[in-house]
């Protein structure tokens, strides 16, 4: 329900930051074009860096972290705030990490 009602993109990655699971509101997201892929792999904007920066430091430390990325567009730019969490097994160990991407463009702008 949340999903449907806002732009949220939800994904989970692996320990190679690849992902392995998407979900998103957005009508036209393809998901099926970015699993078993990395965030390097797919842009090569600073936003995406940070992303996946921001993830390999989540893996690593077991911290969540939270970023604002910046995708620029032919028309526009979308800009994002994305928690990463660490994704861990039954027994505590960071197996990936989890993070969700809330569109925050021309939220607060008049």
């Amino acid at each position: 329900m949340v999903l449907k009602n806002s732009n949220v993109i939800v994904a989970h990655v692996d320990l190679d930051l690849r992902y392995t699971w998407v979900q998103s509101s957005e009508p036209d997201f393809d998901s099926d074009a970015i699993l078993g892929k990395r965030d390097d792999e797919l842009d090569d904007s600073d936003g995406a860096r940070e992303l996946f920066a921001m993830k390999r430091h989540v893996i690593e430390t077991g911290e969540s972290g939270r970023v604002r990325i910046n995708h620029p567009l032919a028309e526009d730019e979308i800009h994002r705030d994305v928690t990463v969490e660490p994704l861990r097994n039954d027994r505590g160990k960071v197996i990936g990490a989890t993070s969700i991407a809330v569109e925050v463009s021309g939220v607060g702008e008049k």
